[in-house]
Protein backbone atom coordinates (compact mmCIF):
# COMPACT_ATOMS: atom_id res chain seq x y z
CA UNK A 1 0.00 0.00 0.00
CA UNK A 2 2.92 2.48 0.86
CA UNK A 3 4.56 1.82 -2.87
CA UNK A 4 1.10 2.70 -4.05
CA UNK A 5 0.48 6.12 -2.11
CA UNK A 6 3.90 7.07 -3.25
CA UNK A 7 3.67 6.56 -6.93
CA UNK A 8 0.25 7.98 -6.86
CA UNK A 9 2.21 11.11 -5.02
CA UNK A 10 5.24 11.30 -7.11
CA UNK A 11 3.18 11.33 -10.37
CA UNK A 12 0.51 13.85 -9.18
CA UNK A 13 2.93 16.07 -8.01
CA UNK A 14 4.14 15.57 -11.52
CA UNK A 15 0.98 16.86 -13.22
CA UNK A 16 0.90 19.96 -10.61
CA UNK A 17 3.75 21.05 -11.83
CA UNK A 18 4.08 20.76 -15.45
CA UNK A 19 0.51 22.90 -15.98
CA UNK A 20 0.78 26.36 -16.09
CA UNK A 21 -0.29 28.33 -12.16
CA UNK A 22 -3.43 29.62 -14.15
CA UNK A 23 -4.46 26.32 -15.58
CA UNK A 24 -3.76 23.79 -12.67
CA UNK A 25 -6.42 21.34 -12.14
CA UNK A 26 -7.61 21.15 -8.43
CA UNK A 27 -5.57 18.35 -6.68
CA UNK A 28 -8.74 16.05 -6.30
CA UNK A 29 -8.96 15.44 -10.19
CA UNK A 30 -4.54 15.50 -10.30
CA UNK A 31 -4.63 12.37 -7.98
CA UNK A 32 -7.49 10.20 -10.07
CA UNK A 33 -5.92 11.44 -13.43
CA UNK A 34 -2.19 10.13 -11.76
CA UNK A 35 -3.56 7.57 -10.90
CA UNK A 36 -5.29 6.24 -13.72
CA UNK A 37 -2.18 7.11 -15.96
CA UNK A 38 -0.43 4.60 -13.31
CA UNK A 39 -2.91 1.70 -13.86
CA UNK A 40 -3.59 2.24 -17.83
CA UNK A 41 -1.05 4.63 -19.99
CA UNK A 42 0.54 3.17 -22.32
CA UNK A 43 2.80 6.58 -22.22
CA UNK A 44 6.10 5.41 -20.33
CA UNK A 45 7.03 8.23 -18.44
CA UNK A 46 4.75 8.07 -15.26
CA UNK A 47 4.98 4.23 -14.84
CA UNK A 48 8.88 4.41 -15.11
CA UNK A 49 8.86 7.62 -12.86
CA UNK A 50 7.20 5.38 -10.43
CA UNK A 51 9.74 2.37 -10.51
CA UNK A 52 12.69 4.87 -9.49
CA UNK A 53 11.36 4.37 -5.66
CA UNK A 54 12.05 1.09 -5.23
CA UNK A 55 15.15 2.12 -6.87
CA UNK A 56 15.69 4.67 -4.62
CA UNK A 57 14.79 2.77 -1.60
CA UNK A 58 17.34 0.47 -2.33
CA UNK A 59 20.35 3.27 -2.79
CA UNK A 60 19.08 4.51 0.58
CA UNK A 61 19.16 1.32 2.56
CA UNK A 62 21.92 0.63 1.03
CA UNK A 63 24.01 3.58 2.73
CA UNK A 64 22.06 3.16 5.89
CA UNK A 65 24.81 1.84 9.18
CA UNK A 66 23.16 1.77 12.32
CA UNK A 67 26.60 1.64 13.57
CA UNK A 68 26.27 5.51 12.80
CA UNK A 69 23.99 5.95 16.11
CA UNK A 70 25.40 6.92 19.05
CA UNK A 71 23.63 7.19 22.56
CA UNK A 72 24.53 10.52 23.01
CA UNK A 73 22.85 11.64 19.82
CA UNK A 74 19.06 11.88 18.79
CA UNK A 75 18.38 9.06 16.36
CA UNK A 76 14.59 8.14 15.53
CA UNK A 77 12.63 5.96 13.06
CA UNK A 78 9.53 8.15 11.88
CA UNK A 79 7.15 8.71 9.35
CA UNK A 80 7.24 11.55 7.45
CA UNK A 81 4.96 13.97 5.36
CA UNK A 82 6.08 16.59 3.38
CA UNK A 83 4.04 19.65 2.84
CA UNK A 84 5.83 21.12 0.16
CA UNK A 85 8.83 23.29 -0.71
CA UNK A 86 9.72 26.42 -2.14
CA UNK A 87 12.38 28.58 -3.53
CA UNK A 88 13.51 31.72 -3.27
CA UNK A 89 16.40 34.17 -3.58
CA UNK A 90 17.02 36.12 -0.20
CA UNK A 91 17.41 39.91 -0.79
CA UNK A 92 15.94 39.39 -4.38
CA UNK A 93 12.39 41.58 -6.04
CA UNK A 94 10.58 42.55 -8.89
CA UNK A 95 10.66 46.07 -9.14
CA UNK A 96 7.51 47.92 -10.41
CA UNK A 97 8.61 47.76 -14.38
CA UNK A 98 8.32 43.79 -13.47
CA UNK A 99 12.38 43.44 -13.66
CA UNK A 100 14.22 40.97 -11.23
CA UNK A 101 17.07 42.62 -9.42
CA UNK A 102 19.00 40.28 -7.35
CA UNK A 103 22.29 41.08 -4.99
CA UNK A 104 25.42 39.84 -5.73
CA UNK A 105 26.52 36.54 -5.49
CA UNK A 106 23.11 35.38 -4.56
CA UNK A 107 22.28 32.01 -4.15
CA UNK A 108 18.64 30.41 -4.09
CA UNK A 109 17.15 28.97 -1.24
CA UNK A 110 14.93 26.20 -0.68
CA UNK A 111 12.39 26.03 1.97
CA UNK A 112 11.27 22.25 2.99
CA UNK A 113 7.91 22.38 5.20
CA UNK A 114 6.44 19.17 6.71
CA UNK A 115 6.03 17.55 9.75
CA UNK A 116 6.68 14.09 11.15
CA UNK A 117 5.63 11.21 14.10
CA UNK A 118 8.31 9.26 15.86
CA UNK A 119 7.50 5.33 15.59
CA UNK A 120 10.87 4.18 17.30
CA UNK A 121 13.12 6.05 19.65
CA UNK A 122 16.73 5.13 18.48
CA UNK A 123 18.59 7.42 21.18
CA UNK A 124 17.84 10.43 23.07
CA UNK A 125 14.92 11.89 24.10
CA UNK A 126 12.93 13.41 21.22
CA UNK A 127 9.65 15.06 21.00
CA UNK A 128 7.04 12.21 19.74
CA UNK A 129 6.22 14.35 17.06
CA UNK A 130 7.18 18.09 15.50
CA UNK A 131 6.77 20.23 12.42
CA UNK A 132 9.61 20.91 10.02
CA UNK A 133 10.68 24.22 8.03
CA UNK A 134 14.38 24.09 6.61
CA UNK A 135 16.34 26.52 4.45
CA UNK A 136 18.83 24.81 2.04
CA UNK A 137 21.22 27.12 0.25
CA UNK A 138 20.85 25.49 -3.76
CA UNK A 139 24.14 23.98 -4.94
CA UNK A 140 25.46 21.86 -7.57
CA UNK A 141 27.69 18.72 -6.84
CA UNK A 142 26.12 18.09 -2.81
CA UNK A 143 26.80 14.77 -2.74
CA UNK A 144 24.36 11.54 -1.67
CA UNK A 145 23.99 12.84 1.95
CA UNK A 146 22.15 15.89 1.13
CA UNK A 147 20.22 14.10 -1.81
CA UNK A 148 19.04 11.82 0.95
CA UNK A 149 17.60 14.07 2.97
CA UNK A 150 15.69 15.90 -0.11
CA UNK A 151 14.53 12.38 -0.65
CA UNK A 152 13.19 11.50 2.72
CA UNK A 153 12.17 15.39 3.64
CA UNK A 154 10.36 16.53 0.49
CA UNK A 155 10.26 14.22 -2.45
CA UNK A 156 8.42 10.50 -0.94
CA UNK A 157 6.12 10.78 2.26
CA UNK A 158 7.18 7.65 4.20
CA UNK A 159 9.11 6.25 6.81
CA UNK A 160 12.56 7.05 7.63
CA UNK A 161 15.44 6.52 10.08
CA UNK A 162 17.11 10.23 10.93
CA UNK A 163 19.31 12.22 13.25
CA UNK A 164 17.49 15.22 15.08
CA UNK A 165 20.68 17.89 16.03
CA UNK A 166 18.59 20.58 17.24
CA UNK A 167 21.76 23.32 17.28
CA UNK A 168 22.12 22.68 13.62
CA UNK A 169 20.74 24.60 10.61
CA UNK A 170 18.63 23.96 7.60
CA UNK A 171 18.93 20.30 6.38
CA UNK A 172 21.90 19.93 8.74
CA UNK A 173 18.79 19.40 11.41
CA UNK A 174 17.97 16.17 9.95
CA UNK A 175 21.46 14.90 8.74
CA UNK A 176 21.83 11.96 7.75
CA UNK A 177 18.50 10.45 6.81
CA UNK A 178 17.70 7.01 5.17
CA UNK A 179 14.17 5.71 3.94
CA UNK A 180 13.08 2.64 4.50
CA UNK A 181 10.07 0.38 4.20
CA UNK A 182 7.21 1.24 6.31
CA UNK A 183 7.10 -2.89 7.82
CA UNK A 184 10.63 -2.62 8.42
CA UNK A 185 10.06 0.41 11.27
CA UNK A 186 9.50 -2.57 14.20
CA UNK A 187 13.02 -4.17 13.42
CA UNK A 188 15.59 -1.35 13.40
CA UNK A 189 16.03 -1.01 17.03
CA UNK A 190 16.30 -4.99 17.52
CA UNK A 191 19.05 -4.91 15.00
CA UNK A 192 20.68 -2.05 16.56
CA UNK A 193 20.64 -3.76 20.07
CA UNK A 194 22.16 -6.67 18.50
CA UNK A 195 25.02 -4.64 16.51
CA UNK A 196 26.07 -3.03 19.63
CA UNK A 197 25.86 -6.35 21.60
CA UNK A 198 28.84 -7.78 18.85
CA UNK A 199 30.68 -4.20 17.62
CA UNK A 200 33.68 -6.60 16.89
CA UNK A 201 32.05 -8.49 13.91
CA UNK A 202 30.91 -5.50 11.76
CA UNK A 203 34.54 -3.82 12.08
CA UNK A 204 36.40 -3.19 9.28
CA UNK A 205 39.62 -4.96 10.47
CA UNK A 206 38.11 -7.57 11.69
CA UNK A 207 36.20 -9.19 8.74
CA UNK A 208 38.59 -12.21 8.45
CA UNK A 209 37.97 -13.19 11.93
CA UNK A 210 34.44 -13.02 12.02
CA UNK A 211 33.41 -14.08 8.54
CA UNK A 212 31.32 -17.38 9.52
CA UNK A 213 29.09 -15.45 12.11
CA UNK A 214 28.85 -12.69 8.76
CA UNK A 215 27.78 -15.10 6.33
CA UNK A 216 25.23 -16.68 8.84
CA UNK A 217 23.75 -13.22 9.22
CA UNK A 218 22.98 -12.83 5.03
CA UNK A 219 20.25 -14.75 6.03
CA UNK A 220 19.10 -13.56 9.33
CA UNK A 221 15.16 -12.66 9.03
CA UNK A 222 16.22 -9.41 10.35
CA UNK A 223 16.93 -7.04 6.70
CA UNK A 224 19.10 -4.36 9.00
CA UNK A 225 21.30 -7.61 10.10
CA UNK A 226 21.48 -9.20 6.79
CA UNK A 227 22.26 -5.66 5.43
CA UNK A 228 24.97 -5.05 7.78
CA UNK A 229 26.53 -7.89 6.83
CA UNK A 230 26.59 -7.83 3.65
CA UNK A 231 28.16 -4.16 3.93
CA UNK A 232 31.11 -5.61 6.33
CA UNK A 233 31.87 -8.29 4.06
CA UNK A 234 31.79 -6.17 0.71
CA UNK A 235 34.13 -3.42 2.52
CA UNK A 236 36.59 -6.52 3.15
CA UNK A 237 35.99 -7.66 -0.26
CA UNK A 238 34.51 -10.95 0.86
CA UNK A 239 30.49 -10.90 -0.48
CA UNK A 240 30.00 -13.85 -2.94
CA UNK A 241 27.53 -12.34 -5.57
CA UNK A 242 25.80 -16.09 -5.03
CA UNK A 243 24.60 -14.56 -0.99
CA UNK A 244 22.60 -12.97 -3.57
CA UNK A 245 19.96 -15.87 -3.96
CA UNK A 246 20.07 -16.80 -0.52
CA UNK A 247 17.11 -13.60 0.27
CA UNK A 248 14.43 -12.44 -1.08
CA UNK A 249 12.75 -9.12 -1.33
CA UNK A 250 14.65 -5.69 -1.21
CA UNK A 251 17.59 -7.18 0.68
CA UNK A 252 18.37 -8.70 -2.70
CA UNK A 253 18.69 -5.03 -4.19
CA UNK A 254 20.47 -4.13 -1.49
CA UNK A 255 23.43 -6.80 -1.69
CA UNK A 256 23.58 -6.69 -5.27
CA UNK A 257 24.69 -3.19 -4.93
CA UNK A 258 27.03 -4.39 -2.05
CA UNK A 259 28.39 -6.65 -4.49
CA UNK A 260 29.61 -4.55 -7.12
CA UNK A 261 30.86 -2.26 -4.47
CA UNK A 262 33.35 -4.58 -5.09
CA UNK A 263 34.60 -3.80 -8.38
CA UNK A 264 37.72 -1.94 -8.76
CA UNK A 265 38.04 1.46 -9.06
CA UNK A 266 40.56 2.55 -10.56
CA UNK A 267 39.84 1.57 -14.45
CA UNK A 268 42.73 0.51 -16.65
CA UNK A 269 42.02 0.06 -20.54
CA UNK A 270 44.28 -2.70 -22.04
CA UNK A 271 47.16 -1.59 -23.59
CA UNK A 272 47.21 -0.84 -27.28
CA UNK A 273 49.86 -0.45 -30.12
CA UNK A 274 47.57 2.39 -30.98
CA UNK A 275 45.95 5.30 -28.94
CA UNK A 276 41.90 5.10 -29.97
CA UNK A 277 40.84 7.51 -32.47
CA UNK A 278 37.34 7.65 -31.95
CA UNK A 279 34.46 6.91 -29.61
CA UNK A 280 33.82 3.73 -30.66
CA UNK A 281 37.28 2.53 -30.30
CA UNK A 282 36.96 3.77 -26.96
CA UNK A 283 33.79 1.74 -26.17
CA UNK A 284 35.33 -1.18 -27.83
CA UNK A 285 37.92 -0.97 -25.38
CA UNK A 286 36.08 -0.33 -21.96
CA UNK A 287 33.66 -3.38 -23.02
CA UNK A 288 36.83 -6.08 -23.61
CA UNK A 289 38.25 -4.36 -19.97
CA UNK A 290 35.53 -4.84 -18.09
CA UNK A 291 34.08 -8.33 -20.09
CA UNK A 292 37.19 -9.50 -18.00
CA UNK A 293 36.25 -8.38 -14.44
CA UNK A 294 35.72 -11.71 -12.51
CA UNK A 295 33.19 -10.17 -10.53
CA UNK A 296 31.13 -8.71 -13.18
CA UNK A 297 31.01 -11.67 -15.02
CA UNK A 298 30.14 -14.03 -11.92
CA UNK A 299 27.07 -11.27 -11.97
CA UNK A 300 26.65 -11.76 -15.11
CA UNK A 301 26.59 -15.56 -15.14
CA UNK A 302 24.14 -15.13 -11.66
CA UNK A 303 21.16 -12.94 -13.16
CA UNK A 304 21.60 -15.38 -16.43
CA UNK A 305 20.57 -17.76 -14.66
CA UNK A 306 17.65 -16.06 -12.21
CA UNK A 307 14.57 -18.35 -11.41
CA UNK A 308 12.35 -15.44 -11.52
CA UNK A 309 11.48 -11.97 -12.38
CA UNK A 310 11.38 -10.75 -8.83
CA UNK A 311 14.91 -11.62 -8.37
CA UNK A 312 15.96 -9.57 -11.80
CA UNK A 313 13.97 -6.96 -10.61
CA UNK A 314 15.78 -6.96 -7.21
CA UNK A 315 19.17 -7.29 -8.96
CA UNK A 316 17.98 -4.68 -11.90
CA UNK A 317 17.10 -2.19 -8.67
CA UNK A 318 20.77 -2.58 -7.28
CA UNK A 319 22.61 -2.50 -10.55
CA UNK A 320 20.81 1.13 -10.98
CA UNK A 321 21.42 2.31 -7.29
CA UNK A 322 24.39 1.35 -7.62
CA UNK A 323 24.99 3.70 -10.97
CA UNK A 324 22.97 6.76 -9.21
CA UNK A 325 24.21 6.54 -6.13
CA UNK A 326 28.20 6.45 -7.55
CA UNK A 327 30.24 9.72 -6.64
CA UNK A 328 31.68 9.49 -10.02
CA UNK A 329 29.54 8.37 -13.07
CA UNK A 330 32.24 7.90 -15.84
CA UNK A 331 32.11 5.15 -18.95
CA UNK A 332 33.12 2.45 -17.48
CA UNK A 333 30.17 2.99 -15.04
CA UNK A 334 27.50 2.87 -17.47
CA UNK A 335 28.86 0.29 -19.16
CA UNK A 336 29.15 -1.90 -16.63
CA UNK A 337 25.49 -1.06 -15.63
CA UNK A 338 24.63 -1.68 -19.11
CA UNK A 339 25.98 -5.16 -19.29
CA UNK A 340 24.27 -6.29 -16.54
CA UNK A 341 21.02 -4.34 -17.54
CA UNK A 342 20.94 -5.70 -20.63
CA UNK A 343 21.39 -9.23 -19.29
CA UNK A 344 18.80 -8.83 -17.20
CA UNK A 345 16.54 -7.94 -19.85
CA UNK A 346 17.26 -11.08 -21.98
CA UNK A 347 16.96 -13.38 -19.15
CA UNK A 348 13.19 -11.72 -18.23
CA UNK A 349 12.25 -12.19 -22.13
CA UNK A 350 13.53 -16.27 -21.72
CA UNK A 351 11.60 -16.63 -18.56
CA UNK A 352 8.02 -15.52 -20.83
CA UNK A 353 6.35 -14.25 -18.11
CA UNK A 354 3.97 -11.04 -18.34
CA UNK A 355 2.20 -9.98 -15.64
CA UNK A 356 1.59 -7.06 -13.35
CA UNK A 357 4.43 -7.98 -10.77
CA UNK A 358 7.18 -7.83 -13.68
CA UNK A 359 5.92 -3.83 -14.75
CA UNK A 360 8.34 -2.38 -12.33
CA UNK A 361 11.43 -4.23 -14.16
CA UNK A 362 10.18 -3.47 -17.52
CA UNK A 363 9.69 0.10 -17.01
CA UNK A 364 12.99 0.30 -15.04
CA UNK A 365 14.88 -1.42 -18.35
CA UNK A 366 12.58 0.89 -20.40
CA UNK A 367 13.87 3.93 -18.57
CA UNK A 368 17.22 3.17 -18.87
CA UNK A 369 17.37 3.05 -22.73
CA UNK A 370 17.65 -1.13 -22.93
CA UNK A 371 14.02 -1.84 -23.68
CA UNK A 372 12.46 0.70 -26.06
CA UNK A 373 8.68 0.26 -25.33
CA UNK A 374 6.55 -1.13 -22.67
CA UNK A 375 5.10 -4.25 -23.24
CA UNK A 376 1.26 -4.59 -22.32
CA UNK A 377 0.48 -6.88 -19.30
CA UNK A 378 -2.49 -8.75 -18.98
CA UNK A 379 -4.26 -5.71 -16.43
CA UNK A 380 -3.31 -2.89 -18.34
CA UNK A 381 -4.10 -4.89 -22.13
CA UNK A 382 -8.08 -4.93 -20.33
CA UNK A 383 -7.96 -1.80 -19.07
CA UNK A 384 -6.96 -0.37 -22.53
CA UNK A 385 -9.75 -2.74 -24.29
CA UNK A 386 -6.75 -4.38 -26.11
CA UNK A 387 -7.35 -7.73 -27.84
CA UNK A 388 -11.17 -7.11 -27.19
Amino acid sequence: MQTILLKITTARWVLWLRFPRKCRVPRVVATLLATWLLTYSHTPCFAELAATNDEALVRSLGRLDLSQVLPDQTWVVANVFPKGSYSHIPGGYIDAKGQIHTPLNAHMVNVLKGSYKVLDVLAGTPAKESDYELEDTVRRNEGMEKLSVYQVFVYSPGTAVFRINETAQGIERFTPAYHISQDWAPLVAPALQQIRANPDWFRSDATDQHRLQLKVLLTNPNPFLAIAAGRSLSEAHQLDPLSILQIRGLVQGVLTTLVLQQLPSDELLPPREKAPTSQEEILADVRGAIGKEPMLNQMGQLTDSAPDSETLRQIAFGVVALFNGSPRVNIFTVERANFLLRRIDKRQAALGTHTDADSDLQNLLVLYGVRRQRPVTPARRDGLGVGK
